[in-house]
């Protein structure tokens, strides 16, 4: 799905601030799981042994291998939409659909830009594996579309396990 950004409001910095630390903090939790300490962390994608986190960025991936096999030019991850993704692959566990749990349009959560037009891919898979979520993502006319819009420079991918199915959300901007 696209939005262009005249139709959206704008979040509020208090309210960025907690997208921000609710996925920085997950991604700790996870690392503490993992290690038995909560290890400083420069970027919120370091930790690799996050299952979640090492499918979101092999996702990533694929997508700009199918945009260089397409002539397109890739994508470059974007801090800002890995926060709103992390959030929106959340929220796609509560209310599966592009309109957020609050009844608004999934790009009211969009922090950073100023982007003059955002999109969102969502996928629900049973179990954590890029490849899947993205063969059939490529198998929607509509989300290998967003994949493959050529003006979208910057893009974010979140993938958020919950009661035996794993959601991925990818945010797009330029």
């Amino acid at each position: 799905m696209r939005i262009n950004k005249l139709a959206i409001g704008f979040l509020s910095l208090s309210t960025a601030f907690l997208l921000t630390m609710s996925c920085v903090m997950d991604n700790m939790i996870a690392a503490e799981t993992q290690t038995g300490t909560v290890q400083e962390q420069k970027d919120d994608t370091e930790d690799l042994n996050n299952p979640e986190l090492a499918s979101s960025l092999e996702l990533f991936q694929f997508m700009n291998k199918a945009r260089e096999d397409a002539g397109i030019t890739p994508l470059e991850w974007d801090a800002n939409l890995y926060a709103v993704a992390c959030l929106r692959s959340q929220e796609a566990s509560v209310c599966w659909s592009h309109t957020r749990p609050d009844s608004t349009i999934f790009a009211t959560a969009f922090i950073g830009g100023p982007w003059k037009e955002m999109g969102e891919n969502l996928s629900r898979v049973n179990r954590i594996d890029a490849q899947f979520a993205f063969d059939g993502l490529m198998g929607s006319p509509s989300h290998k579309d967003n994949i493959l819009y050529a003006p979208w420079k910057y893009a974010a991918v979140a993938a958020y396990w919950c009661n035996g199915e794993c959601f991925y959300a990818t945010e797009f901007g330029y």
